[in-house]
């Protein structure tokens, strides 16, 4: 089973990652199915329509993620991984680490989600510092979360985010402040010896 996980905080280049690694791996001859959380399913997007107001209602966000999850892992993940596809994903259940950082307890839910779920056979968690990501996410134009232009939540974030890192043996955390072809060799070291696993 290959099924691994990009994360992190928005602005770190985690999409465009796994972008460019599902292309390469298909490149090589893999079959390769791709998903993003919120998906567009029902749970998505009601979860889409309540990021806005994330700080008032965590734990309201928190379980429509995992509803969408289980949606998409029953609908979509499963049936891949059972045909032999590589399963790559944008966010899994690393992304409690925004939850948290708005003050939900999240320990207990991890532990269902990991019960609950498949886990992945590695994870990267991309990260950068508040003053980074403001611009990264400033300079891709269009609409705005508030939160991302808050550099005392991103920090929260990302110490979550390496709080997770910490209870989750198979995740890695990618500093994406270096030079990017830096960074993707070290990503596709990763995913090339989760492949090999």
């Amino acid at each position: 089973m290959t099924f691994i996980v990009f994360d992190g905080l928005d602005g770190t280049g985690k999409s465009m990652h796994l972008a460019s690694q599902a292309a390469r791996l298909r490149d090589e001859g893999h079959e390769v199915t791709t998903a993003q959380e919120p998906s567009r399913n029902h749970y998505g997007m009601a979860a889409r329509l309540l990021l806005p107001r994330h700080a008032r209602m965590p734990n309201v966000l928190a379980e429509l993620f995992t509803r969408d999850r289980a949606q998409q892992v029953d609908t979509l993940i499963k049936p891949a991984l059972a045909v032999g596809h590589v399963v790559l994903v944008d966010r899994y259940w690393y992304s409690l680490a925004y939850q948290k950082a708005d003050g939900l307890r999240v320990a207990a839910r991890l532990r269902q989600q990991r019960a609950a779920f498949p886990i992945p056979v590695g994870a990267l968690l991309f990260t950068a510092s508040p003053q980074v990501v403001m611009e990264r996410t400033a300079a891709r134009g269009g609409p705005q979360q508030p939160h991302e232009q808050d550099a005392d939540y991103l920090r929260r974030v990302a110490a979550a985010f390496q709080w997770m890192a910490a209870r989750c043996p198979e995740a890695v955390v990618v500093d994406t402040e270096r030079p990017w072809a830096t960074v993707v060799r070290e990503v596709t070291g990763w995913v090339d010896r989760w492949l090999d696993a």
